[in-house]
């Protein structure tokens, strides 16, 4: 399928991008996303000793060796001086390829505007690839550099042993046309597998990074049972969709927060949820004892401020929250956040509240077979539902990101570049 499809972050987020030691290029022109994957030393060892020799008679051959040599080859030279100058030299090559790619010009005071703070412009094929971009949780753009995100991507050349030429790879790296990944992100790189020839932006909403998230925070943290009652903030997000649909399939009562009332809709007669309310509307305060006469057993927190003050004297005695997110409170300085009145219900009741990330070993690796395996069966078969919202071309990429952040997209906010 030609193109990558890309997942916005609910925040701007952010990189630096110093040179990898280990250095891959792009060797060709195609219609789909190139992913160029590093080699350990001893995976370049093996492949050296097993047949590799050849090679070195074409490594002086200069940009030919770059361009159709040794994939191996390519990251063993690159530790020489004479390798360094033929990649650095190289990029020359890529400077009149055509590469759309969408790079944050101008820090916005208030909504970006397309055009001024977010361009698509030609760039050539960016050998500094962004770094391991989960060293925090929400880092913010680089000016004048592409804008990174979860990507779908197809493989064009590889010289990684878990990698090949035409895998589909989910990703983190440059919103382009052709991309470059080096072996420090590989770790956040999985192949896709699709046996039930699913429509690929599922894999970047609930069978992505945020039905991940939804599943192991459900399943590690809210331990459901069937009978329980629980609330889920931001309900029509890419987060709390699965988890309200996952919590039905497990036998619980499911009460979810939206911001309109077509999102009330949704919700709960789209995604089955017994019940919904939306919180422009209805304060949560007031909507939760109404919706949940019995109290609740598990929250499952996306919202922060209000929506956790409002549950906690909603909690039964011994119950958990789990937090995923607090997103009344992103981009707002730690001084200038809203407090929380009400937690002394944590000790009363005995609540446990945990916060996690999906990068978290116990979290989203422990738990991504299963959730691959189970819900990409219940998405097949029509019991579990998702909403994606779909931008077209690379060229309106801020368009669809900036009708992300007003609140415009219905759904998971998904770009197909091509």
């Amino acid at each position: 399928m030609a193109g990558i499809l890309v997942i916005w972050f609910i925040a701007f987020t952010n990189y630096s991008s110093p040179r990898e030691d280990t250095t891959a290029i792009l060797i060709e022109t195609s219609d789909v996303e190139h992913v160029k994957i590093g080699k350990t030393w001893w995976e370049i060892a093996w492949l050296f000793v097993s047949g590799m020799l050849k090679s070195i008679a074409t490594a002086w051959g200069g940009y030919r060796l770059i361009i159709r040599g040794s994939r191996c080859l390519i990251d063993f030279l690159s530790r020489s001086s004479f390798a360094r100058n033929m990649v650095e030299n190289e990029t020359m090559l890529f400077a009149t390829t055509q590469n759309k790619t969408l790079v944050f010009k101008k820090i916005p005071t208030a909504l970006p505007v397309v055009g001024e703070h977010l361009v698509v412009e030609d760039r050539p094929i960016d050998g500094d690839a962004p770094e391991n971009a989960m060293r925090s949780y929400f880092p913010a753009f680089e000016l004048d550099d592409p804008v990174t995100n979860s990507t779908i991507c197809k493989v064009l050349e590889s010289n990684a042993f878990n990698f090949a030429e035409g895998d589909l790879v989910c990703t983190y790296t440059h919103i382009a046309e052709y991309a470059y990944v080096p072996s420090s992100l590989l770790e956040l790189s999985h192949k896709i597998q699709n046996p039930h020839s699913l429509d690929l932006g599922l894999f970047l909403g609930p069978l992505g990074m945020p039905g991940l998230t939804a599943w192991s925070g459900l399943y590690k943290i809210g331990r459901p049972k069937k009978g329980e009652t629980i609330f889920v903030s931001s309900a029509a997000g890419a987060v709390g969709q699965p988890v309200g649909q996952i919590a039905k399939r497990e036998g619980l009562t499911v009460i979810g927060s939206v911001g309109s009332d077509e999102k009330v809709d949704f919700v709960t007669k789209d995604l089955g949820f017994d019940a919904g309310f939306n919180y422009k509307n209805e304060r949560p305060k007031d909507a939760l004892p109404r919706l949940a006469p019995d109290g609740v057993d598990i929250y499952f927190e996306n919202v922060g401020g209000d929506h956790l003050e409002a549950a906690l004297p909603s909690m039964n005695t011994d119950e958990r929250i789990a937090i995923c997110g607090m997103i009344s409170n992103y981009n707002i300085p730690a001084d200038q956040q809203q407090g929380i009145k009400g937690l002394m219900e944590l000790v009363s009741k005995s609540i446990t509240m945990e916060g996690f990330l999906n990068t978290n070993p116990k979290f989203g690796p422990a738990y991504f077979a299963e959730h691959q395996e189970k819900l990409q069966k219940w998405i097949a078969d029509g019991s579990v539902k998702a909403k994606l919202a779909v931008t077209e071309d690379i060229e309106n990429a801020s368009d669809g990101l900036i009708g992300m952040l007003v609140g415009k997209n219905f759904g998971k906010a998904v770009l197909k570049v091509r």
